[in-house]
């Protein structure tokens, strides 16, 4: 690969006195090219080596999925039994997931992340393992039917965690140096359920303020298997290698995951993301924690590999790593994935439009031309075919549409996902609700707090919820259908929506939703303003 690709992909940023990011190539014969850019501390001299530690943030799943697999070969657990038999916590569910459906996030179980936030109003406070717990123990319905489909759930694998340390008797830390960090060679490998930079010589994740300056960034928040893994960059190369070219860690084993209930497999298997890149086949894992950024992935087809490690997040490393991929293995681009080899600025999109899907308590709002539409902040490159994708992250994204609109204009319907429909509606849709119908306090015993919902200053409605409920900072509620309305905080949008239950002249309930929880209930105790 000559230096001029290296260098563009780093163009546009000055990384002298920034925070940067560590890659490589991985080949049989071991690491074929490596480039860093940026430094791991602002506050010294350091510079990025081999030794330098990162989050590895959601590969950490990927290894405790090699865990759970030698853990099952050892005739210590089955897969296929219901996660009840080792938390009998989650009897109080409509449905029981087996352990193998944990691993492949298709049990339905709500996003712990989204729960916490739901609960506190805060997504950086010190909230430990138990208490994530005690939220899930707490759940009485799940997003969908175990196996019906694939939604990434942090919950899994927090609650796998507790599976391996049940069977074991043992703290997790001590079934990943027998069954990961040792085989593999990752000296430098630790599991830290909280901060890190006071304890370990790793390299500090950094955030960009708004005028432009870098601050230091820390997650107080235990991770567990959701993330917790800290390891060095040759560990992150060793673990790729032993999981892929010496077949002890199996990635092959990983990537057979099982079919969903329709028959159909998704493109998370156990642990391990399955994806195509420019028609090879793509097996790893992605995930951020703030500003860190890691992607670890192995071409079995080329038997290459790709690792990325990043302590800050302003830049789309997830992209970096398969344009270095796609020009390392001289490929042609990939539209859902390198849409910046293909066209390096998005075009003028021709048309805007709002999509929802009131079962599912979502809408976007979506951009588009005849080249690539942009859902919220996603490029979507046309394949040629009359769909647009976008298959970086946990299950490729294919927009279909399924009916023609105006010509030159939006389609009245898309498929988004695994089959489900979004239909046009209007970018500004007032409700024929009455705001002053939906004030009042709403509570579900799957939660503690609750929200509480009033007007606004303009007669519209806002929220508060968490731990100083019902006062605290509250987010703005704007309608996108009569009755579901979209959350926003400091006049921006964010991934929270509220369908309203009317019942006669007032509503009865609400049902909280984002992309990771499903209408979970709220019912109405108290009317007030």
């Amino acid at each position: 690969m000559s230096n001029d690709f290296a260098d563009e992909l780093f163009a546009g940023e000055n990384y002298a006195d920034a925070p940067g990011a560590m890659l490589a190539v991985v080949d049989r014969g071991g690491l074929a090219w490596q480039r860093s850019v940026g430094r791991p501390r602002l506050t010294d001299e350091s510079e990025f080596n081999g030794n330098t530690r990162f989050r590895l943030c959601s590969v950490s799943k990927s290894m405790g999925a090699q865990v759970m697999v030698a853990l099952a070969q050892a005739g210590k657990l089955d897969l296929e039994a219901a996660a009840c038999t080792y938390l009998p916590e989650l009897r109080a569910l409509p449905h029981r997931p087996t352990v193998r459906q944990l691993l492949a996030m298709q049990s339905g179980v709500r996003e712990v992340i989204s729960l916490a936030y739901y609960a506190t109003a805060h997504d950086a406070l010190p909230i430990k393992t138990a208490q994530f717990l005690e939220l899930l123990f707490a759940q009485r319905g799940l997003n969908f039917e175990p196996g019906a489909t694939t939604l990434y759930s942090n919950s899994n694998y927090l609650l796998l965690q507790a599976i391996v340390e049940r069977v074991t008797a043992a703290p997790v830390c001590d079934s990943l140096q027998k069954y990961v960090f040792g085989p593999a060679g990752m000296r430098d490998a630790a599991f830290v359920r909280g901060p890190v930079l006071q304890e370990y010589a790793i390299a500090c994740a950094y955030e960009r303020t708004p005028d432009n300056a870098w601050q230091p960034y820390e997650y107080l928040a235990e991770l567990d298997l959701c993330g917790a893994i800290v390891a060095s960059f040759d560990d992150a190369v060793a673990w790729l290698r032993w999981s892929s070219v010496e077949g002890s860690g199996a990635l092959s084993t990983l990537a057979a995951g099982p079919a969903r209930s329709d028959g159909t497999h998704s493109h998370y298997a156990l642990g391990l993301q399955v994806q195509t890149l420019s028609g090879r086949r793509l097996q790893g894992h992605s995930g951020g924690i703030g500003p860190w950024a890691t992607d670890i992935f192995w071409l079995p087809d080329d038997e290459v590999g790709v690792v990325v490690l990043a302590n800050r997040n302003d830049i789309n490393w997830y992209e970096r790593s398969r344009e270095l991929a796609v020009r390392w293995l001289r490929l042609d681009p990939d539209p859902g994935a390198t849409p910046r080899l293909i066209r390096p600025s998005p075009p003028d999109y021709g048309w805007v439009a709002q999509y929802v899907n009131e079962h599912l308590g979502v809408s976007y709002r979506v951009q588009g031309s005849a080249d690539e539409w942009r859902l919220e902040e996603r490029r979507f490159g046309s394949d040629g075919e009359g769909r647009f994708v976008r298959t970086l992250g946990v299950d490729p994204i294919v927009v279909t549409p399924e009916s023609v609109g105006p010509e030159g204009g939006p389609p009245l319907r898309i498929e988004y996902q695994h089959g489900n429909e979004l239909w046009t509606c209007a970018l500004e849709s007032p409700s024929n609700v009455h705001a002053e119908a939906a004030c009042g306090h709403y509570v579900t015993p799957e939660m503690p707090g609750g929200w509480s919902i009033c007007t606004n200053e303009s007669g519209g409605l806002q929220a508060t919820f968490g731990l100083d409920w019902p006062a605290g900072k509250p987010i703005e509620l704007r309608s996108v259908t009569p009755q579901l309305w979209r959350g926003y905080r400091d006049s921006k949008p964010i991934d929270v929506h509220v369908w309203l239950d009317v019942a006669g002249d007032s509503v009865a309930a609400i049902e909280v939703s984002d992309a990771r929880v499903r209408r979970l209930r709220m019912d109405r105790v108290r009317p007030g303003h």
